[in-house]
C-alpha cells in the first residue's frame, strides 16, 4: 500500500539519475540498460551522455572506457568517483571529439529526446563506431510518454521518437538496424491513459502507473528486415524498460543526413 501511495504521488522528472538520490526502481531501470548492452562486448566502449558514470564504469570486459557528457557537474562527480578506470570527456553528442571508428561499442541512452538535432547525434554514433561495431542506444517511446500532440509533456525534451520515426532517422543516418525493443499499447486505451495523466499533473500535480499487461507486439519494417517492437524481457523475467524504444544497430554509409 505504501509503495502504491507513493507511485501516485510522485511529480516531475528525474533526468539526470544519482546513485544514493534516486529511487531503487527508477534506478535500476536505468542499470538495466547497460546490462542489456554488455552481452555485444566490445574492447572499446564509449557512452554518450554517460551522466555520473556508472554505467560506463562497470563494463569491466572493456579495455578501453570512455563516458562523454555535457554537463561538467555530472562529469565531476564521475571522475571522483570511477576516474581511476575509466576516462570522462566533457563533449556535445552533436559533435563528438573522437576520430572515425574508434569504438566497438557505442552506447547513448536516453539522450537524443534532449537534443537541438538528433540526426546529427545519431550520425556521430555512427562515425565513432567501428565498422562491425554495435550502437545501441536508447530514447522515449512518443506513443508512450507524448501521443497527444507534438509538443513532449516533458519539458526537458525537444524530440520525441515514434518507433517509425525512429527505424527511419536511424537508417538515413547510417545505421543498419539490428533489433528494436521496446513496449507500446494496444490503440485507443494509450492515449486515453495519458491524456488523463498529463490532465491530473498539470492540475494537481499527481502522477499515476498502471501494470500495463496488455502489451502488444508490432512489426515494423525498415531495409528489408521485419523489427519486432515487443516487451523487454529477459528469460529470469525482470528486465523490463517501460516507455522506452532500445535501438541495437551497426554502422554503413549514411544515405540521408549528414552530421554538420
Amino acid at each position: 500500500m505504501a509503495r502504491m501511495i507513493s507511485v501516485l504521488l510522485q511529480g516531475g522528472f528525474s533526468e539526470r539519475p544519482s546513485i544514493e538520490g534516486t529511487d531503487p526502481e527508477t534506478f535500476s531501470i536505468h542499470v538495466q540498460r547497460y546490462e542489456f548492452a554488455k552481452r555485444f562486448g566490445g574492447s572499446r566502449v564509449l557512452d554518450v551522455g554517460c551522466g555520473i558514470g556508472y554505467g560506463v564504469a562497470s563494463y569491466k570486459m572493456a579495455d578501453t572506457r570512455v563516458g562523454c557528457d555535457i554537463n561538467l557537474p555530472s562529469l565531476n562527480a564521475a571522475r571522483k568517483r570511477f576516474g581511476s578506470n575509466t576516462d570522462f570527456v566533457c563533449a556535445d553528442a552533436q559533435a563528438l571529439p573522437f576520430r572515425s571508428k574508434t569504438f566497438e561499442l557505442t552506447l547513448s541512452f536516453e539522450v537524443l529526446e534532449h537534443l537541438a538535432n538528433p540526426n546529427a547525434a545519431l550520425c556521430e554514433l555512427q562515425r565513432v563506431c567501428k565498422q562491425n561495431g554495435i550502437v545501441v542506444l536508447s530514447t522515449p517511446n512518443k506513443l508512450m510518454v507524448s501521443p497527444i500532440g507534438r509538443t513532449p509533456f516533458n519539458p526537458y525534451h525537444s524530440h520525441e521518437f515514434t518507433r517509425y520515426g525512429l527505424v527511419n532517422s536511424a537508417s538515413a543516418t547510417g545505421l543498419r538496424i539490428l533489433s528494436l525493443l521496446g513496449q507500446e499499447w494496444y490503440p485507443i486505451i494509450h492515449p486515453l491513459y495519458t491524456a488523463l495523466q498529463q490532465i491530473l499533473f498539470r492540475t494537481i500535480r499527481v502522477r499515476f502507473f498502471v501494470n500495463v499487461s496488455f502489451l502488444k507486439k508490432v512489426a515494423v519494417a525498415s531495409s528489408n528486415r521485419k523489427i519486432i517492437l515487443s516487451d523487454i524481457r529477459e528469460s529470469h523475467g525482470h528486465l523490463r524498460i517501460p516507455n522506452t524504444l532500445i535501438l541495437v544497430a551497426t554502422p554503413q554509409k549514411p544515405t540521408l543526413f549528414t552530421s554538420t
